[in-house]
């Protein structure tokens, strides 16, 4: 996971954006479950089961962001005008990330999840991030929106493919089944 983060920052630095303001985390989001993808077939393991597992470790992950806490980045801009309280944003991520895995990881356990908890991972996370991008002082943008805006939005796209095809496959193997 961490190789992750870091292969997505020098992805970004490399292709221009300031090296203190890169989107690491969506490092995790776009790369791993990939890798895991790649795994689950490879040792002939169920991949629905093996992404959904992936997608509450990966979010297990994005709760130990204590880094940001502690270094002080990614802060919210001010509540009021002229005032020193800032939206906590960097909480409300942490807060998210925690109730997604209370609520996602005994679905997977009891394997009732089919696979859509990593595409809903990634709808989740993408458009709470893309909502919380608005409050959030931000250094690297992309006309009007920042670049973490445009990653939500791809993840939230990738994602509702995913969905889609999850969907779409299911419904070809309970025909299938039917006939």
């Amino acid at each position: 996971g961490a190789i992750a983060l870091k292969i997505w920052g020098s992805l970004e630095v490399a292709l221009g954006f300031d090296a203190n303001a890169t989107m690491k985390l969506f490092g995790g989001l776009f790369l791993l479950p990939p890798l895991y993808y790649l795994g689950a077939k490879i040792t002939r393991r169920n991949v629905a089961l093996v992404m959904d597992i992936a997608a509450v470790c990966c979010m297990i992950g994005f709760i130990g962001r204590f880094s940001c806490l502690v270094a002080g980045c990614c802060q919210g801009i001010p509540i009021f005008q002229n005032s020193s309280v800032k939206w906590p944003l960097n909480e409300i991520e942490m807060v998210f990330c925690a109730a997604f895995v209370l609520f996602f990881w005994q679905r997977v356990y009891r394997r009732k999840s089919a696979g859509l908890v990593c595409p809903i991972m990634g709808i989740s996370y993408g458009l709470l991030r893309f909502i919380l991008e608005w409050f959030r002082e931000e250094y690297t943008t992309v006309g009007i929106f920042h670049l973490a805006h445009i990653w939500s939005l791809l993840a939230i796209v990738i994602g509702a493919i995913a969905i889609y095809f999850i969907k779409k496959n299911s419904n070809r193997v309970l025909n299938i089944k039917h006939v």
